[in-house]
């Protein structure tokens, strides 16, 4: 993967770790870590985003995440 792209990843990954923590809680921010730390396609990284800002609650945000 060429490096600009893998840079725009991990900021993704980790913006995404800031928002689910930010919308609810540290504990999920945790668990949404782990899952998109195995996530190299910055497409998914991005739907991963748009979830959080949907979900209404960290367990519908991790349920769409099981079922990615």
């Amino acid at each position: 993967m060429p490096q600009s792209i893998e840079q725009g990843a991990t900021a993704l990954r980790e913006t995404s770790k800031i928002f689910a923590r930010v919308r609810f809680g540290q504990s999920v921010a945790v668990l949404v870590e782990d899952v998109v730390a195995n996530i190299s396609d910055v497409k998914k990284l991005v739907e991963v985003g748009r979830w959080i800002g949907e979900c209404d609650n960290g367990g519908a945000l991790l349920a769409r995440l099981r079922q990615a």
